[in-house]
Parts: C-alpha cells; sequence; structure tokens
C-alpha cells in the first residue's frame, strides 16, 4: 500500500495531472467583432486585406444578399462577369492570400472622397483607395474608387453593395479579384 501512495505522490509531484498552459497566439490580428457603426465595417475590409486570418471573419460583415460592381471599363476591356456575391467575394480574398503570401506587406489605404451619408438603417461611404502590396523588388499598386453601400441589421452594420470605379490606369483592386478567382 505504501508504494501505491509513494507512486502517486511522485506522479502528483510531476505534476503530470495537472493542465497545461495554452501557447500564446501566433500573432494577434485586429478586427472589430461588434460592426456598431459603418466605420468599423471599413476597418474591418482594411483588415481582411491586411491579414488572412480574417477571411474566415469575413462572412459576418457582408450582408446575405450581397453584391460586387465591377467598374464599368473593366467589364467591358476584360469581359469580366458582374455577378459577384459574397462566396465570390470570399474565395477571391482567400485567393488574394495565397497569391501575396510571400510579399513583404499589404497595405490598404482609404480616403474619404465625400460626405457619408448615414442615416438610421441605410449608409453610403465613398472611398479612394490605394492597395500597395509589397514585393521583392517592387511594389504592386491597385486604386480606383469605391462607393460602399451598408444596412444596419439587427443594430450591425453589413456591406450591402459595393461599388468599383477605375480612376487612374487600370488596375482596380476589383479587375485583380477577378483574374485571382478564374
Amino acid at each position: 500500500m505504501s508504494i501505491i501512495i509513494l507512486l502517486i505522490e511522485v506522479l502528483w509531484g510531476c505534476r503530470i495531472f495537472s493542465p497545461r498552459e495554452s501557447d500564446p497566439p501566433q500573432h494577434n490580428t485586429e478586427w472589430n467583432t461588434f460592426v456598431v457603426t459603418p466605420e468599423k465595417a471599413l476597418e474591418n475590409i482594411i483588415y481582411v486585406f491586411q491579414d488572412q486570418q480574417n477571411v474566415a471573419k469575413y462572412n459576418e460583415i457582408l450582408d446575405d444578399d450581397f453584391k460586387y460592381y465591377f467598374a464599368s471599363q473593366d467589364i467591358v476591356e476584360y469581359d469580366i462577369s458582374s455577378n459577384w456575391n459574397s462566396e465570390s467575394e470570399i474565395e477571391s480574398l482567400n485567393l488574394f492570400h495565397t497569391s501575396y503570401s510571400d510579399n513583404n506587406g499589404i497595405t490598404l489605404q482609404l480616403d474619404q472622397y465625400d460626405d457619408d451619408e448615414i442615416q438610421t438603417n441605410r449608409a453610403e461611404m465613398i472611398r479612394y483607395y490605394n492597395l500597395y502590396v509589397e514585393g521583392e523588388t517592387d511594389t504592386e499598386i491597385f486604386q480606383g474608387k469605391w462607393k460602399i453601400i451598408l444596412k444596419n441589421v439587427s443594430g450591425f452594420w453589413k456591406i450591402y453593395q459595393w461599388y468599383d470605379y477605375r480612376e487612374n490606369g487600370d488596375n482596380t483592386i476589383g479587375r485583380m479579384k477577378y483574374e485571382l478567382y478564374q
């Protein structure tokens, strides 16, 4: 009997039965869990481009009837299909991160174009955008203008419609998404 007690004391002293400490996350990702303002939704768009881990959460801020509308010039010049829903959007962002995972940095800069139209249940926000993807030797730049229409669903803002407009050049984010998706 004393051997059993001695064995239990030895095993208990080794802390074999104690739970281990969890490993810290590899890195913290920025994300607004509670999107209670339209601005928080725009911040989450930035976060989803900067960190692939956020793509899994991205569907939370897309409305069930989400539609993405490509720049009209891109539709005509590159024969882009205009049928783009939340599934296409999420898949294209996964492909974006897979294609550009070896790059040194991704930065999405949004600049306000005009005053936002924010009502109780609907918001319209227009932003110029520049997406910088830093490679080993150069930086790829995607730029244009977005009009994003959000709606308030049970207190949380969701992206309902997203329009991409070409401003300068022809390297829009919409065109990049479509090319990756093909």
